[in-house]
């Protein structure tokens, strides 16, 4: 009994220093062991020390110059997500003076110590002229690294790439296949983009209710462009369609294409 009552006792003190002690505004033991470890020049808990500054979360004040500070501590040990994080504020001017060249050269650390969404923040700088030359090829050929590495975002810019035929010549069965893949991932872009496909017909045949489907998908993850498109393919849908509810009921998945009862989820949280 004595057991039980200090097992009830415990876990009653750590329920209510998590509840009520430990609040957005203080920070919990856990970070305070990262600050600790940080400050003793651990990379890892420097980089984590650093997205705390940027987000303005677990306790941590808001505030991009300590975040380059951490930033900059990491990324001199070689640390791969510190190069890029550091990188990403060069490119964009936040907390340091805007610097693309030495953005480049963060980026290029990071994607060589293997981290794939540097190798796609080269691939984006590449295929938009930022601190490099124009190159579509060259955007091309990080963007693949980072697909094929299974980053999302760099597969969906592979979809891009192939329907827009940048850098290759345009193949929409090619581009079918990388944004399935993003999708897959939850990327609310490449269900866009995939509703686009089905509903233009572009190397498939023309397949309204998926391509609901598909705006449905990713206006559900937040992607505001495909909030527009599903209104505007309903307005086209025919009438019989709006009165049995049937892309609203029994819609064809977006991602397999069989025919299932969608139904919206109950609540959803928010990243």
């Amino acid at each position: 009994m004595v057991i039980v009552g200090f097992f009830f006792t415990f876990f009653g003190y750590q329920v209510y220093l998590n509840f009520f002690v430990y609040t957005e505004n203080n920070p919990t033991r856990h970070d305070l062991r990262i600050l600790d470890d940080a400050e003793d020049g651990q990379a890892d808990a420097q980089y984590s020390m650093g997205v705390y500054r940027t987000t303005g979360r677990q306790g941590m004040e808001f505030d991009l110059t300590a975040a380059r500070n951490w930033f900059e501590a990491s990324a001199a040990q070689g640390y791969a997500p510190a190069q890029f994080r550091l990188g990403d504020l060069f490119r964009h001017g936040k907390g340091v003076e805007k610097n693309l060249d030495e953005a480049v050269r963060l980026f290029r650390l990071a994607a060589e110590g293997g981290y794939p969404p540097a190798r796609n923040a080269l691939g984006n700088l590449y295929f938009r002229g930022e601190g490099v030359e124009m190159s579509a090829k060259t955007a091309l050929k990080h963007y693949r690294q980072a697909a094929e590495a299974g980053l999302a975002t760099a597969q969906r810019n592979m979809g891009i790439m192939a329907a827009g035929g940048h850098g290759m010549p345009q193949d929409y069965t090619a581009a079918l296949t990388w944004y399935q893949k993003a999708a897959e991932q939850s990327d609310g872009v490449a269900f866009c983009n995939l509703g686009i496909i089905y509903e233009n017909g572009q190397g498939v045949a023309v397949d309204s209710l998926r391509a609901w489907d598909c705006y449905y998908t990713a206006s559900l993850l937040d992607y505001k462009c495909a909030k527009k498109h599903r209104p505007r393919l309903e307005k086209t849908l025919p009438d019989e369609w709006h009165q049995k509810g049937l892309y609203e009921r029994d819609g064809r998945d977006c991602l397999s294409g069989v025919t299932k009862r969608i139904m919206p989820p109950v609540s959803r949280i928010r990243e």
